[in-house]
């Protein structure tokens, strides 16, 4: 509860403690099955993040926001990367700056359709479900997995992990 409270606090602006957030968020939507989101340490060299950038300037839609800008605009950037939210009860929007927080530097995905993408598995399977979808969204191999415990990118399964409060 006291982590919760910190980063809600953090990310509303109420304190500022630098050393506890990252400098900036990378937003990468170039791939229409998953949005990469990466948190970027305050300690990052000058030369990693302009080779950075240089990879960024060829990939469409990829920036770099500060940190107080992502933490405005996350909600938006969710809403309009996500084509059909198959988890409204997860709110990614309030997750995400935790998750950034704690996995400072790690590539988080979001799916077109809600989820989370950690591992290679979760990409290949949102990326075959957003192929089947754009094919014919009505087809079984489009549609959510029903039972939660095998739907390889159901954000709770992940959250539930990622932010386990020891």
């Amino acid at each position: 509860m006291r982590a919760t409270l910190l980063v809600a606090m953090l990310v509303a602006g109420m304190i500022d403690d630098a050393a506890a957030q990252p400098a900036q968020v990378l937003i990468d939507p170039s791939d229409q099955y998953a949005m990469t989101l990466m948190s970027i340490s305050r300690r990052t060299p000058a030369a990693e993040l302009d080779a950075l950038n240089a990879r960024l300037a060829a990939r469409k839609g990829a920036k770099i926001v500060s940190w107080e800008t992502f933490a405005k605009m996350i909600g938006n950037e969710i809403s309009q990367f996500v084509r059909r939210n198959d988890y409204p009860e997860v709110d990614l929007a309030a997750a995400m700056p935790q998750v950034l927080l704690r996995y400072e530097g790690t590539p988080i995905g979001i799916t077109w359709n809600g989820g989370l993408a950690i591992t290679g598995n979760d990409y290949r399977h949102a990326a075959k479900t957003f192929t089947a979808y754009n094919a014919d969204p009505a087809s079984d191999a489009a549609r959510k997995v029903s039972d939660r415990r095998r739907d390889p990118v159901h954000p709770s399964n992940h959250l539930d992990a990622l932010l386990y409060k020891r």
